[in-house]
């Protein structure tokens, strides 16, 4: 029996500054069955198994890829001055000072989220992103990327004053007489070539150690949008894919439902098609424009401003029906009275 879904597929060309993928999708992609279903309630119920899976590491790749070539984009053209932000990275490991004594959830909520806070307040921080990780010693730590120039000695201020709230500086005290532990390492991002390749892979490396209790993960709600470039293979795209399919300059893994190519993606488009690199550019920059055209404070003052507009209109409405329809007697359902005893009527 022929399939009633079927519909027509095109091929799609997914490029990131060191790999491409090429892959089909339908037109009109077929309802998911039940088992996709009940799979996709299991991705969402909460449930953390300590590390990274596959599917969070590519979602992880997609946000820090595009958001850091996008910003590279947004430093290298000339209206940048017109963006009340330009984003510079600060790539910083952040590690507790003494033995672990709260959870993992404790940890991320009362002293990473304070920590990010303060540097959001003082620092003119827009946007984060951050991964947790066990240490040997079972003490959890994090890396953590953020959008603005920090000097080191005012991350590490920051970060002790936190950890002193919550008692992680009085054992340190104790053994070495001051209350200034080196628990902070600012990743020099200046002399690295490959900013992109650099973080993604101190970001999704392989977690040998304990595993931690929760969220992996977390960044702004504004980066999860971000996705890197695609386009349908047509037009100018179809000597681009092909060039890509070279095996004698690409590592190319062919699948069942995708094809991977690994190398310089990015670098190969721009030397030798330099219309389509200005074009991929261009899509990277727009994107992450629009993560600085205004403060994410105001867009969230905005968002809260538009939820009670919407509420008092509710209001509004639900009281000028109450007054035409005091009784509320067109949204009941009338059922016959029920027979009482010694009563005429």
């Amino acid at each position: 029996m022929a399939n009633q879904y079927y519909s027509p597929k095109i091929p799609i060309l997914r490029i990131n500054p060191n790999s491409a993928v090429i892959y089909e999708t339908a037109l009109e992609p077929p309802p998911r069955t039940e088992r996709q279903k009940e799979n996709q309630k299991n991705l969402t119920r909460g449930k953390f198994n300590g590390y990274l899976s596959n599917k969070a590491k590519q979602k992880v790749k997609k946000i820090l890829r595009t958001w850091i070539a996008g910003a590279r984009a947004i430093r290298e053209t000339s209206n940048r001055a017109r963006l009340p932000k330009v984003p510079y990275f600060t790539f910083v490991t952040l590690t507790l000072s003494s033995k672990q004594k709260h959870s993992d959830q404790y940890i991320r909520r009362y002293l990473l989220q304070p920590f990010i806070q303060t540097l959001e307040r003082k620092h003119d921080v827009w946007h984060h992103f951050f991964v947790c990780e066990k240490q040997k010693n079972g003490n959890i730590h994090f890396h953590l990327l953020i959008d603005s120039f920090i000097d080191w000695r005012d991350i590490r201020s920051h970060w002790n004053r936190i950890q002193d709230l919550h008692g992680y500086i009085t054992p340190f005290r104790k053994l070495y007489s001051h209350s200034n532990p080196n628990s902070t390492d600012i990743h020099g991002l200046r002399e690295v070539k490959d900013v992109v390749s650099y973080v993604v892979k101190y970001m999704t490396k392989e977690q040998d150690s304990l595993k931690v209790k929760g969220r992996i993960w977390g960044c702004s709600d504004a980066l999860r949008n971000l996705i890197p470039y695609e386009g349908i293979i047509e037009g100018e795209l179809i000597p681009v894919a092909q060039a890509l399919m070279n095996e004698n300059y690409f590592e190319v893994q062919r699948k069942d439902t995708h094809t991977i190519i690994i190398g310089p993606v990015m670098r190969y488009i721009e030397k030798f098609y330099k219309s389509t690199h200005e074009k991929i550019t261009k899509n990277l920059r727009e994107q992450v424009e629009e993560l600085y055209k205004v403060h994410p404070k105001i867009l969230e003052e905005r968002r809260a401003r538009e939820n009670e507009i919407k509420e008092e209109q509710m209001q509004t409405l639900k009281m000028n029906e109450l007054k035409q329809d005091p009784w509320n007697v067109k949204k009941k359902i009338i059922k016959p009275q029920i027979e009482l005893e010694y009563c005429p009527f």
